[in-house]
């Protein structure tokens, strides 16, 4: 049985919409995992060295200058031709305080009414654990989004109670 440590999802309030992500051809998944799966390299900061546990870095990114600007390209080369006018990269890295948690689901939604996304990440916490900072690198493409509406993470601790 599983149950969460966290309070109502977004998905239940009625003004909270998910928005599907769009799947990419194979090999420009591959080019994004190079990028954003070691969340501790991403934009040049070491997230090891963050000042707290629970640092999150997530940007929405519409534009092939912010991708420069990000220098995401530096992190992995061949970063991949995405069409910016109608797509957009939600991106970045968020931290665990524990060795052993395992991302079993995301979800993205929005709010129109209050400008505002959330990214909802779903995490099996391991029975055995021990204390080790521990990054998720991600990324995902969706249609065009506003990159005026702020964006935050929810993060969802369950535990398997077998």
């Amino acid at each position: 049985m599983l149950f969460s440590c966290s309070k109502e999802s977004p998905a239940l309030l009625d003004e909270w919409v998910e928005i599907e992500p769009i799947i990419l051809d194979e090999d420009d998944a591959k080019k994004l995992d190079g990028v954003f799966s070691g969340g501790h390299q991403l934009f040049g900061l070491d997230i090891l060295r963050a000042e707290y546990l629970d640092d999150t870095l997530l940007y929405i990114i519409n534009s092939k200058k912010e991708v420069q600007d990000y220098r995401f390209e530096q992190v992995s080369p061949g970063f991949p031709e995405i069409d910016f006018s109608k797509y957009s990269l939600v991106v970045g890295s968020y931290v665990f305080g524990s060795s052993g948690y395992k991302v079993v689901s995301e979800k993205f939604f929005v709010n129109e009414a209050k400008s505002k996304y959330i990214l909802e990440v779903n995490t099996l916490a391991p029975t055995n654990t021990f204390f080790m900072v521990n990054s998720v690198g991600h990324w995902k493409a969706f249609p065009k989004l506003n990159s005026n509406y702020s964006l935050s993470l929810k993060r969802n601790y369950l535990v398997d109670e077998e």
